[in-house]
């Protein structure tokens, strides 16, 4: 299981798409948030209502949900009267964060849990809804389709974290797993080494902006890579001019994605 501090909203929807709920700052992905609220149900023994009086009314807020030996989480109790309020397909103050997590009712028997996503400015968008009941049928898998989506639209991870290392390149590990599927455009960032002035230098992963003082020499505005020739001789590569152009003289060389070498 991977921890991010991933910020979400748990509460309850109306019939009109109108949710109230209660912020939560560890952990808000579904793949993550899902087994634990139906885990928190189980707690309960299926009592919806109870987890609901427990989880929204009782407390103002979490820093985690980890629900084990008769404890829900970790509450916050730093803003009493603070609700998070919305509406999907609206935007507002209060909105959900990156993920909301609604039950439509307090009964177990017809309430559903639905999935929310949607990072201000943008307007809160309904990706999933699950029957209650059936909560503790969804598989991991079912939970990152939900997350990233059919064809990973909304997906936030690095290539690593869905394709199996063997299947990949190591140095295309760490990028976007859109840009590894070539959905998105190779960015100078995602170059891991570069042929400046004639030789080959492979990045060490450390940069800095040039003419940010004494110790980070170069042009001011122009961002540098550090890199390694094949003697192990340490330079500092300049990748980006202050206008966000790669200078000349400068050829990045980019990771391989799928079905394809990227070329600079």
């Amino acid at each position: 299981m991977i921890i991010m501090a991933t910020r979400s909203v748990v509460g309850m929807i109306d019939e009109h798409n109108n949710f109230r709920g209660r912020y939560v700052h560890w952990d808000g992905d579904p793949h993550t948030r899902g087994p634990v609220l139906s885990n928190a149900l189980a707690m309960f023994d299926g009592g919806l209502d109870q987890l609901i009086t427990e989880l929204i009314d009782k407390h103002c807020g979490w820093i985690s949900i980890s629900p084990g030996n008769g404890v829900l989480g970790e509450p916050c109790e730093d803003f009493p009267d603070e609700w998070r309020i919305g509406r999907v397909g609206h935007c507002g103050y209060g909105d959900i964060e990156v993920w909301g997590y609604f039950f439509t009712s307090r009964d177990p028997g017809t309430a559903e849990l639905v999935i929310v996503t949607g990072l201000h400015p943008y307007p809160p968008k309904e990706v999933g809804r699950i029957k209650v009941t059936d909560l503790h049928k969804i598989d991991e898998a079912a939970w990152l389709k939900i997350e990233c989506g059919e064809r990973f639209e909304r997906c936030c991870h690095v290539a690593q974290f869905h394709v199996d290392e063997q299947d990949m390149p190591q140095e295309s590990a760490r990028l976007s797993m859109s840009k590894w599927l070539g959905h998105e455009r190779l960015e100078p960032r995602d170059a891991v080494a570069a042929v400046y002035q004639g030789v080959r230098y492979q990045f060490t992963g450390s940069g800095h902006m040039g003419g940010a003082g004494a110790s980070w020499p170069g042009r001011t505005g122009w961002w540098y890579e550090t890199g390694r020739d094949e003697q192990g001789t340490r330079v500092d590569v300049p990748i980006l001019t202050k206008g966000g152009r790669v200078p000349a003289g400068t050829t990045l060389i980019y990771p391989p994605i799928r079905g394809q070498a990227v070329a600079a």
